[in-house]
């Protein structure tokens, strides 16, 4: 009882006692729980009946501002500002809000205080900046705010001699990386107090992939640099107790490197990259040639082994390449592509001539070819709608900037910062091509392309085809069977095919699952062009009728505007 009596008296004296300038303890713990849980109409109301809140410290002399700036709300921040709090008040690390809203990545907010006059030149007691703090977030909006509009140089040095860019690799920022060493805004040979370049700190940390970029952006002579403990970044990798994933290929990497001449760059992965585009054609090349060798009785085991190996390679891919370049994946485009190349090599040399009674076949087989060669052919050198530059304002050709994104109602995200752009509504960076498209659909990793607003009809007028030539070779194949194999039963036919046909049954089931898929994705582009959306850019809810709908598809597929838009759309 007496702990519980003490307890409560604690409680009451700290909710009655007053700081120097006359406030309660329980006011300031109101508008700091108001701020953590980003209650504006509360904060709104405490600093309105006690404007001198807003100049109270806390732990480390940090006021509500300092807070409300890690937070990011906007509202609570343009509060607290109009209540008179001083955006250049430092703690006890000299950090000032300005700082603390740089550091926590909205340029929306840095502009804000920008405004209220907060003095962008003052330094924390590490000598770092503003631009220092931004690239702790790793925000490329912030960076470029602070470049483009105030024209803070993106090379400043702290106490320690690190510049930003030191910092963005040290955290493994990727983005931050790529916007610090485009056209040269930053140096990849600058040491800091240590002598560590930034290829020392990201090989210390195990960024293989950001090492292979800044190997790029300068040479190799980063890998002979040493930091003042007379150790290359190599050495750096070497000794880290800490292996992430990707630790052996860093360690191949800069091996590899360390014996190549200063000036020279890592070489282009094309070779791997060729390797795994033809890997799925030289895969079912090999089970063909093996099956052939073993005889009629083994093709299906070679078969099944082949096919089993295949999907265990495939298993280990993503949609990038396993190598420290991260390039784009080619290999499910290498298998779209040697999927077509032998069925047509087999349906032209094996099915076709062994149906010679099928006039209509002989007929529509070349035309429909030729037209699917050529659908493919324009769907890889079609440009899928690139956007190259920023959204024009209404009624002007002056284009948008960061800035303006940073004055409510408009939004900061719609700002590119790989492009470095303002993108229009239904405009989407992929970042498996490096560039804004119009009318976003998907990427395609079986055309290593975008769809978006150039080639979406094209696309599905590809598809169609696509659908159109595997029914043909089904239907071929079918033919093929029953003349060739006219005396055997069913069971027999599959049984002979298994064994000494292993080429015509592994491809006649590969294109009737492609079939399938194909139409279920036919099914769904139509569903989404009849309410005028993208796979991207949709929505679940539509007003439009069947009438209006089947209308939308066919104005599509003639590569018209949409005959009636939904309100619902994206």
């Amino acid at each position: 009882m007496a702990t519980v009596s003490s307890r409560m008296d604690r409680h009451e004296e700290l909710v009655n006692a007053k700081d120097a300038v006359g406030n309660t303890s329980a006011e300031y713990s109101m508008l700091m729980h108001g701020i953590n849980t980003c209650a504006a109409p509360l904060v709104h109301q405490i600093v309105r009946q006690n404007p001198q809140l807003v100049h109270q410290k806390g732990w480390h002399s940090q006021t509500p501002l300092h807070k409300a700036s890690l937070g990011g709300d906007w509202t609570i921040i343009y509060l607290l500002l109009e209540a008179g709090a001083d955006p250049n008040m430092c703690n006890d690390f000299d950090e000032t809000p300005l700082h603390y809203v740089c550091r926590r990545g909205i340029a929306s907010n840095v502009h804000l205080m920008l405004q209220h006059n907060a003095d962008i030149q003052l330094t924390d007691k590490q000598g770092r900046s503003v631009v220092h703090h931004a690239a702790q977030s790793g925000s490329v909006c912030v960076l470029h705010y602070l470049n483009s509009v105030h024209n803070l140089s993106l090379q400043a040095m702290d106490n320690n001699l690190q510049t930003p860019l030191h910092i963005v690799c040290q955290m493994g920022h990727l983005e931050a990386l790529k916007y610090l060493t485009k056209n040269q805004r930053s140096d990849v040979f600058q040491k800091d107090v240590d002598g560590n370049t930034v290829l020392h700190l990201t090989a210390k940390e195990g960024f293989s992939h950001i090492s292979w970029i800044l190997l790029n952006v300068g040479d190799c002579s980063l890998l002979h640099m040493k930091n003042k403990q007379n150790m290359t970044p190599l050495d750096l990798v070497l000794e880290n107790p800490k292996k992430k994933s990707d630790h052996k290929q860093l360690v191949s990497l800069l091996s590899y490197m360390s014996s190549k001449k200063s000036n020279q760059k890592p070489p282009s992965p094309l070779f791997i990259w060729w390797l795994q585009l033809l890997q799925p054609c030289l895969v079912y090349t090999s089970m063909l040639v093996i099956a052939h060798m073993t005889g009629d009785q083994y093709q299906g085991a070679v078969a099944i082994f082949a096919l089993l190996y295949f999907l265990f390679l495939l298993r280990k891919h993503s949609h990038r390449m396993n190598h420290v370049c991260k390039w784009p994946n080619p290999v499910y485009a290498g298998m779209f592509s040697a999927g077509l190349l032998y069925s047509i090599f087999t349906y032209f040399l094996i099915l076709l001539p062994n149906t010679r009674d099928y006039i209509f076949l002989h007929c529509l087989s070349p035309f429909l070819t030729t037209l699917l060669l050529y659908l493919y052919w324009k769907m890889l050198r079609t440009d899928p709608g690139t956007i190259r530059y920023s959204l024009s304002k209404d009624g002007t050709n002056c284009p948008y900037t960061l800035k303006d994104l940073c004055v409510p109602p408009l939004k900061v995200e719609i700002f590119c910062e790989e492009c470095e752009i303002v993108r229009s509504p239904r405009v989407k960076h992929c970042r498996l091509c490096v560039t804004c498209f119009q009318n976003m659909d998907h990427h395609c990793l079986f055309l290593l392309k975008c769809v978006a607003k150039n080639n979406h009809t094209l696309f599905v007028w590809f598809l169609i085809c696509c659908a159109a030539s595997l029914s043909f070779f089904l239907l071929t194949a079918l033919l093929y069977c029953v003349n060739v194999y006219k005396d055997f039963t069913v069971l027999e036919t599959v049984v002979i095919l298994i064994r000494s046909n292993i080429w015509i049954l592994t491809l006649s089931t590969m294109d009737l699952f492609s079939l399938a898929w194909i139409l279920t994705l036919i099914r769904f582009q139509f569903i989404i062009v009849s309410q005028g959306n993208t796979t991207y850019f949709q929505k679940s809810d539509s007003v439009l009728t069947s009438t209006e709908k089947l209308l939308n598809i066919a104005y599509f597929l003639q590569g018209k505007q949409p005959f009636a838009s939904d309100p619902f759309a994206a």
